[in-house]
């Protein structure tokens, strides 16, 4: 059947993490964190604030994954907060601490080299897109698509932290599907993701184009010859051939 519609992973597939995390961005992000905790003249160490919420994040990943749920970084940084903070938190200080941590993170990610040449094709040609990303924090995906300049071309825009689900669950899919009018047999997923994009499109029904590039958090590795994507690209310029063949 004709495809209509195409739903988008955006990290690894629309836009690339351009920086070393480690030695240039978490530095960054403690002292932005630092420098909120000094306005507010706390006595809690930046760097101890931000291992209290990795330690955190890392506990609700763990409950959340196997079933699927994303719990937000902003109950991450207020589990940190009150920790380091037991007798009460000021006021405003979850808000601008969580701004300090992720205003800066959308610097870091730059589209490839043939995104835009390739979605305005696709919108030319008449399909409908869309954006679908894991996350933890819904404010941070929204400011890397504006920052990036592809708002314009999506519509919807969701994330696992605004929707509380994770890919593969087949919900966020379905949400899009109904959004759209469309059924499963005319939209086609595109993410650099085996587990999450290619499994979750074939869970809600949808056939997936799997792009093969580097992403560092993916497990491809471990899913490769066993989640089965209906073709491969390496990379998007090859999208329009690919889904006018279909």
């Amino acid at each position: 059947m004709t495809v209509q519609g195409i739903i988008f992973d955006l990290g690894w597939t629309l836009v690339d993490f351009v920086a070393d995390y480690e030695r240039e961005v978490e530095p960054r992000r403690i002292a932005a964190l630092g420098a909120c905790l000094a306005r507010y003249g706390l006595p809690i160490e930046a760097p101890d604030l931000y291992r209290r919420f990795q330690a955190h994040q890392q506990i609700l990943r763990e409950v959340g994954t196997p079933l699927l749920y994303e719990y937000p970084a902003r109950l991450a940084l207020l589990r940190a907060l009150r920790e380091a903070l037991p007798d009460g938190l000021p006021d405003s200080l979850l808000d601008s601490a969580h701004q300090a941590l992720y205003a800066l993170l959308a610097d870091y990610w730059e589209p490839y080299e043939d995104t835009f040449e390739t979605v305005e094709r696709l919108r030319e040609a008449g399909y409908r897109l869309a954006i679908l990303s894991n996350t933890n924090d819904d404010s941070h995906v929204r400011r890397i698509v504006d920052r990036s300049g592809l708002r314009p071309w999506f519509d919807p825009i969701h994330t696992s932290a605004g929707l509380g689900l994770r890919k593969p669950h087949p919900r966020p899919f379905r949400l899009i599907l109904e959004t759209w009018a469309l059924p499963p047999s005319e939209v086609v997923v595109v993410g650099d993701t085996l587990s999450a994009d290619v499994l979750g499109a074939h869970r809600a029904g949808m056939r997936a184009i799997w792009v093969h590039r580097f992403s560092p958090i993916s497990d491809n590795a471990e899913h490769e010859g066993r989640i089965i994507p209906e073709a491969v690209v390496e990379r998007l310029g090859e999208l329009p051939g690919v889904i006018t063949g279909w």
